[in-house]
């Protein structure tokens, strides 16, 4: 299995200025998903899940960084600020003490699609994305593989089309991927929930 390990041209530009509110917040947001094993780490395998909040209403944001998932807790120093994806190239720049999920693109995707998105959470979960597909939650195609450019297009186009800046969405290509997103960090972790409680527990 592949899933976990970044798959783009990646430029990392040390950088200590961070604004600490928020990232405590995300940590904690974090934090929260990962006591209910909605981020982790695969037995053996790479960690899974990522949170990130956008900078103002520009299309950099920061995001936890490559391999938390398998740590227990995470702090500010734990993100990296993505000041620059490219989708043609393939290529994410980030800054921080720590290089950029490998689900960088994908979270830009989400940004770009609506201006009024500032937070993205990305979970792994086989019931959740089970019941998801189940019952007819926005997805993306099934041939849209993670770490792709065509998945972060496709995940663009279906946040497009709903036209809400608070929502879910299924990756039918990615397994027990799930993406949701948010006009704050509240925001996105309510809906979050709101599926979880009905289908992920």
């Amino acid at each position: 299995m592949d899933e976990g390990y970044i798959k783009f041209n990646l430029k990392q530009v040390k950088d200590d200025s961070t604004p600490a509110l928020v990232l405590r917040e995300l940590a904690a947001l974090r934090n929260r998903l990962y006591d209910l094993k909605l981020i982790g780490r695969y037995p053996g395998g790479p960690g899974f899940g990522n949170v990130s909040h956008r900078i103002g209403r520009s299309n950099r944001f920061f995001i936890s960084g490559s391999g938390t998932g398998r740590k227990e807790r995470i702090g500010i120093g734990d993100f990296s600020r993505v000041i620059r994806w490219d989708r043609e190239k393939n290529k994410v720049i980030c800054r921080g003490e720590v290089r950029a999920s490998s689900e960088s693109m994908s979270h830009g995707a989400i940004y770009a699609a609506n201006r009024d998105i500032r937070c993205v959470i990305h979970v792994h979960s086989s019931k959740l994305f089970s019941y998801m597909l189940d019952n007819g939650y926005p997805q993306t195609a099934p041939d849209a593989a993670f770490g792709t450019p065509l998945l972060s297009e496709e995940i663009e186009m279906v946040v497009e089309y709903l036209d809400k800046p608070e929502g879910v969405l299924v990756i039918e290509g990615h397994e027990e991927g799930v993406f949701a997103y948010g006009q704050d960090i509240a925001g996105a972790e309510k809906v979050l929930m709101e599926v979880f409680k009905k289908g992920g527990r």
